[in-house]
């Protein structure tokens, strides 16, 4: 076995796996309702995320990266076409419950950093974003890809769409709720911190079918540096984060 191959492994045994339901939310699971674990940040400022009203629809895991462009002022930003992010996501709906916190995002993302590093790769469309490491990594999860989270331009603003072809749903959102992720959150292998947590709404534009709404959480690496020199530059970052889905 290929030393790469021996570290990966290692690293998703340290995950529970289960055997998936069908796609979607699991009614029956032993362990009860999965309840978003909002006690876990510091739910206050000026957009703290709201408690759900309902049930989630899907909860799925995103693993990709979070893209940036140097701006004119020398710092990374999102705001332009080509910055954003872009995202697998998987369906972990039947494997959520109150004992899992961030172990699908932080063991996942640190084996897709594996990866990444040993294979040397550059993520790009031509090969699907490291599509090869994606595969590895969440090979966990014992069941095939189940949508795409991704960015474009709308009324000149950058749009986080989902498209969850294995439910048949999409969300094109806008932001309506952000807190700093825990303090004990992976911080990726850049050591700079892990992104946000997010509550995301429909943007009203017509473009959304099957979903009002999405929660990151449980979110792991994908920060930037603060500072960047050559403006234009571009920088993916890795990251993983739960995404919980609601009607």
């Amino acid at each position: 076995m290929s030393p790469l191959l021996h570290s990966l492994l290692a690293i998703s045994a340290t995950i529970s796996t289960v055997n998936c339901m069908p796609w979607g939310w699991n009614h029956n699971s032993p362990l009860g309702t999965p309840s978003l674990p909002l006690g876990d940040v510091s739910n206050t400022g000026a957009s703290p995320l709201p408690t759900p009203s309902n049930n989630p629809k899907y909860i799925t895991l995103g693993l990709g990266f979070q893209n940036y462009t140097c701006g004119p002022t020398g710092t990374w930003i999102q705001s332009v076409p080509s910055s954003g992010a872009v995202a697998d996501l998987y369906d972990i709906s039947s494997a959520v419950n109150k004992y899992t916190h961030d172990s699908f995002s932080r063991t996942t993302l640190q084996a897709f950093e594996v990866c990444i590093a040993a294979t040397h790769c550059t993520p790009s469309p031509s090969n699907s974003y490291c599509g090869a490491c994606h595969t590895i990594a969440a090979a966990v999860f014992r069941r095939g890809l189940e949508g795409f989270h991704y960015f474009d331009q709308l009324n000149g603003a950058q749009t986080p769409n989902f498209d969850l072809f294995g439910g048949g749903d999409f969300l094109s959102a806008k932001r309506a709720g952000d807190v700093k992720a825990p303090a004990d959150a992976y911080d990726g292998e850049n050591g700079l911190g892990a992104i946000d947590w997010l509550y995301l709404v429909d943007n009203g534009f017509g473009r959304s079918h099957g979903l009002k709404s999405v929660y990151r959480i449980e979110t792991a690496g994908g920060v930037a540096p603060k500072s960047c020199n050559k403006a234009g530059a571009q920088l993916q970052v890795p990251y993983a984060a739960e995404y919980w889905f609601y009607d």
